[in-house]
C-alpha cells in the first residue's frame, strides 16, 4: 500500500471518513500534503476553486420516501468489475444542488493513466473513498458491498465470498432482471444437454426380467459428465448483472475475459453445475426408455471489483469509473476478487428415448509418456499481446510501478528475455521488453500463432 494512502488511513481510524474529508476541505492544504478538495455549485460561490470547463464527476442523487438517497451501479454490462450511477445528469452539482457530491477530475481524460500528481491522486482517493462505499449501500439496499468498496480503497485485496440463501448479494444475483433471465435459460439448455447425451448414457440399461417395483434404473452423474462432450461450452454462460440498483450488479456486473478481467486475478467466470438424477420408469415394447431427468442448477460467479483494465461502461458512467482506473493505475486501490454462489429452481424433464445400440467405443488406453524437451525457458522474439491495456511495469512483479500502457490487444512487441517474477493467473512468468516488463499471461509469441 501507498504509505500516503495508509497515512490517510490511520486518520481514518482516528477521526472517522468525515473528519479526514473535512479536514482535507479546511485551509488549501491537510497536515498530510493534500490539496483541498473543492465543491463547486451551478452558481460559482467564494472560496470556490474550480476553473471555467473543469471536468467534475457527481454522485446522483434520488428522491426517496425518507430523504435523500444515493444511487450506484457496476458499469455497463460488459464490465468487469466497478461502479456506475443511474440517473446521474451532467448539469448543475454542489451543496444546495440535487447533485451535492462534485469532484473536479484533474489530468487527461484518459483511463489507466495516473493523476498528474500524487496529491492529485490522493485528494481524488480521499472523496471517492469517502461517499462510494456508503452510496453503494444505499443505493442496492444492501450493506454487504460496503466492506467490498472499503477493501478496494484500501487496497488491501481481501476475497469476499457471497453463498449465504439470507446474503443480498445473493437474492440480488438471483434477482436481477437481466442475470436470473439468462442463467433460467442456462439452466434449461443443459437440460436438454443431458436429453441429447441419453442415448449413450441409457445404452447398457436393460428391463429386469423379473420386475420389483419401481424405476427401471437410476443413474446419478456430475453436471459435466451428463451432458457430454458438445454441451460443455454451455456449462459457462455469459451470465450478466445489470440492474442499477442490485447488489451482484454492484460488484459484479459483466464477464471481462479477454484480457478485460483482473490483471491480478485474471478472467471473470461463470460455471454451471449440479449432480444430474437420470430415472428409468419403464420401457416400451419399442424398446423405448421412459422416464424423467432431474437436477439442481447451481451458478457460481468469479468475478473482480477492477477498472484498470475493464470496461469503464457509457459516457455518464465514466465519471466514476474513469477517476477510479486512473487510482488504480496510481496504486492508491486495489483489485478486489469476489465470488457470488446459489441455486435456482430444480429443473425437472421426462424423456423417451431409445439408447444408443452398438458396441461400446474402446476405451482410451494409457497416455504414452511425453518425451522430455529441453526447456523453452528463457525465450525470446517477436510477440504480440492478448489483452487490451496491458501494464508495462518497472520489474517483474505486481509491487512494481507501472510505467506505461500497451492500449490495443495485438500490439507487437519484442521480447529480449524472461524472467520469474509475481504470479499472473497462475503465470508467474514475466517478459522484459524495451521499455520494461510484461506479465507473460497475456503475450502471445509469433512462433506459437504461426500455422
Amino acid at each position: 500500500m501507498h504509505p500516503a494512502v495508509q497515512r490517510v488511513l490511520a486518520m481514518q481510524r482516528t477521526l472517522g471518513n468525515q473528519g479526514v474529508v473535512q479536514l482535507l476541505r479546511r485551509g488549501g492544504l491537510s497536515p498530510i500534503g493534500l490539496p483541498v478538495v473543492q465543491r463547486c455549485g451551478a452558481e460559482r460561490h467564494a472560496g470556490c476553486a474550480c476553473a471555467a470547463g473543469e471536468q467534475q464527476t457527481a454522485i446522483a442523487r434520488v428522491d426517496a420516501g425518507d430523504g435523500a438517497t444515493s444511487a450506484t451501479e457496476k458499469a455497463g454490462p460488459a464490465a468487469s468489475g466497478g461502479l456506475a450511477v443511474a440517473g446521474g445528469e451532467s448539469g448543475a452539482c454542489g451543496p444546495g444542488t440535487s447533485n451535492p457530491f462534485c469532484l473536479p477530475i484533474p489530468g487527461p481524460n484518459e483511463p489507466c493513466k495516473p493523476f498528474d500528481t500524487l496529491d492529485q491522486g490522493l485528494a481524488v482517493w480521499a472523496s471517492l473513498s469517502d461517499q462510494v462505499p456508503i452510496v453503494a449501500a444505499t443505493a442496492t439496499g444492501c450493506g454487504e458491498v460496503r466492506p467490498v468498496w472499503d477493501t478496494y480503497f484500501a487496497a488491501s485485496s481481501d476475497p469476499f465470498a457471497f453463498s449465504s440463501s439470507s446474503s443480498c448479494v445473493v437474492q440480488g444475483a438471483k434477482t436481477d432482471p437481466e442475470g436470473s433471465d439468462t442463467a433460467k435459460r442456462a439452466a434449461a439448455g443443459l437440460t436438454q444437454d443431458v436429453i441429447d447425451n441419453l442415448p449413450v448414457l441409457l445404452r447398457d440399461v436393460t428391463p429386469n426380467p423379473f420386475p420389483l417395483g419401481g424405476p427401471v434404473a437410476e443413474i446419478r452423474l456430475p453436471l459435466a459428465e451428463a451432458i457430454g462432450p458438445r454441451g460443455q461450452i454451455d456449462l459457462r454462460p455469459n451470465i450478466v448483472y445489470n440492474n442499477p440498483f442490485n447488489a451482484a450488479a454492484n460488484i459484479a456486473g459483466g464477464v471481462g475475459k479477454n484480457g478485460q478481467g483482473s490483471d491480478i486475478f485474471g478472467d471473470d467466470d461463470r460455471l454451471m453445475s449440479g449432480t444430474v438424477i437420470i430415472q428409468v420408469l419403464s420401457i416400451d415394447p419399442s424398446g423405448a426408455l421412459v422416464g424423467q431427468v432431474r437436477w439442481l442448477p447451481h451458478v457460481h460467479v468469479k468475478d473482480t471489483v477492477d477498472f484498470c483494465p475493464g470496461n469503464l461502461g457509457a459516457s455518464f458512467q465514466r465519471q466514476f469509473t474513469l477517476p477510479m482506473s486512473k487510482l488504480e493505475a496510481q496504486h492508491l486501490t486495489r483489485d478486489v476478487p469476489i465470488t457470488i454462489d446459489y441455486d435456482l429452481a430444480v429443473e425437472n424433464q421426462s424423456f423417451s428415448v431409445m439408447p444408443l445400440i452398438g458396441p461400446l467405443p474402446p476405451k482410451p488406453g494409457p497416455k504414452p509418456t511425453p518425451t522430455p524437451t529441453p526447456s523453452s525457458f528463457p525465450r525470446s522474439g517477436p510477440a504480440k499481446t492478448t489483452g487490451s491495456l496491458l501494464r508495462i511495469r518497472k520489474g517483474p512483479g505486481l509491487r512494481f510501478t507501472a510505467l506505461g500502457l500497451l492500449g490495443a490487444r495485438g500490439t507487437p512487441i519484442e521480447v529480449s528475455t524472461q524472467v520469474r517474477g509475481d504470479r499472473v493467473d497462475g503465470n508467474d512468468v514475466w517478459n522484459k521488453i524495451d521499455r520494461g516488463f510484461v506479465s507473460d499471461r497475456f503475450v502471445a509469441f509469433d512462433a506459437d500463432t504461426k500455422p
